[in-house]
């Protein structure tokens, strides 16, 4: 049995397969691959796999372990569970928070904050920069300034 179906100015043939047909499991990865190539189609089958329970038991030595140091490896029965010795912070009655100051600025955002507040953004008004290093190459001192004005 075959099938033809015309497909961007071409006839494109569809021949069934008649003799018994295989499964093969596929990853998603293959799938994604046979996608990416252009494949025309594809068949598939979902079924649900029965989880295997293994009523086996743990080894022997194990549990003769966990038998032996059973007050260590108990169940808990309350959170958290009670221990000999409690650990707590005593705070004092009247003590108030340390008085801090507000989070500080990022190193980028600093430096933005600092340029418009001494006139980088406003145009007209230049802006100074002192150099505190001389510059390689340049006859600039370093008690030189340069004057960088913005245009009007």
């Amino acid at each position: 049995m075959t099938v033809t179906v015309p497909r961007n100015d071409k006839k494109m043939g569809f021949q069934a397969v008649t003799q018994q047909s295989e499964l093969h499991l596929i990853s998603a990865r293959n799938m994604a691959k046979l996608v990416n190539e252009g494949s025309y189609g594809f068949v598939g089958q979902l079924h649900s796999i029965p989880a295997i329970l293994s009523h086996e038991s743990t080894h022997t030595d194990i549990e003769q372990l966990l038998a032996g140091y059973n007050d260590l490896f108990q169940e808990p029965q309350c959170l958290p569970p009670k221990r000999s010795i409690e650990h707590k912070i005593i705070l004092k009655p009247d003590a108030v928070p340390k008085k801090m100051h507000p989070y500080r600025y990022s190193y980028a955002q600093k430096g933005v904050n600092v340029a418009t507040s001494a006139g980088g953004s406003n145009p007209r008004r230049p802006l100074k920069i002192k150099f505190r290093h001389k510059i390689k190459g340049s006859a600039l001192d370093s008690n030189d300034s340069v004057s960088c004005k913005g245009e009007p």
